[in-house]
Parts: structure tokens; sequence; C-alpha cells
């Protein structure tokens, strides 16, 4: 997950500084096996708004002793506007139109995050609306706002 995720996906073609893995399967061993080679993992704990264990993941390559997957693009989104740190609005540009997210696909989304969100629910919303601002309509995200309004 994370920026090595948008990398492999090509939705991105900068570079991270590590590697989120989300903590499942064998991820202490990847991440020991990554620090022999001075590579940053940092095993993701904190993350609400995706269930890691339900998760129908991407393979992004199977091999005899590695298998990479990664989130889908829409939970890389919910992560994202979870965090919503330095390079996360970028991100999740990046992704909205590598993807094509249609304006009912991104409400959907949103309202399947804000279901999961643990946090200051202000804070989540305001996070959608400016993402929503950046590729939908005046009236659209109109629209998304008073929707967002009747979640408490």
């Amino acid at each position: 997950m994370g920026g090595a995720s948008l990398l492999v996906l090509d939705i991105i073609d900068r570079g991270t500084t590590d590697i989120d893995v989300a903590p499942r399967f064998d991820a202490k061993s990847f991440q020991k096996a990554a620090a022999k080679l001075k590579v940053p993992v940092d095993i993701v704990s904190i993350c609400m708004t995706v269930d890691f264990d339900s998760q129908d993941f991407l393979t992004i390559f199977s091999g005899k002793y590695l298998h990479v997957n990664s989130l889908k693009e829409h939970d890389l989104i919910k992560s994202k506007l979870e965090r919503y740190r330095k390079q996360d609005p970028t991100d999740i540009d990046k992704i909205i139109q590598k993807i094509k997210l249609s304006f009912d696909d991104f409400c959907t989304l949103a309202s399947e995050a804000m279901k999961d969100y643990v946090g200051r629910i202000e804070t989540f919303k305001l996070n959608i609306l400016i993402t929503a601002e950046n590729h939908y309509t005046p009236e659209q995200v109109a629209q998304l706002k008073k929707g967002l309004d009747r979640i408490i």
C-alpha cells in the first residue's frame, strides 16, 4: 500500500522513501529481509477505513519466494483520505484520474470509508470535500456536502 503500490500500479512516477505493508501474512519477515538491504518497511497498523483481513488484493507479482499484492485503487484512496498527509492529496488525484472515478463512485467510496472511520469526522469530511472539489463540478460538490452533513 502507499507510494510503493502506486508505483507498481503505474499511477505515479515519483520515488518513495519506504514501503508500507499491511499487517498480513509474513509482513514481519519481509520487513526483516528488507532491513538487510537498508530498505525501510513500515507495517501499517492504523488504517480504520480499510479492513485488511477481508480485503481482496491485486496480485502484482507472484514468484517462488515473493508475492507482491496491492490494495485496489478504491481502497488506496480510502486509506489516503484517512491519512491525508503531504503527498496524499496528489496521490489521490492521480488515482482518480487514472481510473476515471465517476462522481457517483466517489460518493459510494466516501460513504463506505466514513462508516469505518475512527477519528475527528469533521476533518475526514473536509478531506473528502477538498478531493471532490478537485475533480467534480461545484453542483456535485454541493450535493456531496449535503449528503455528508446528514452523516454525524
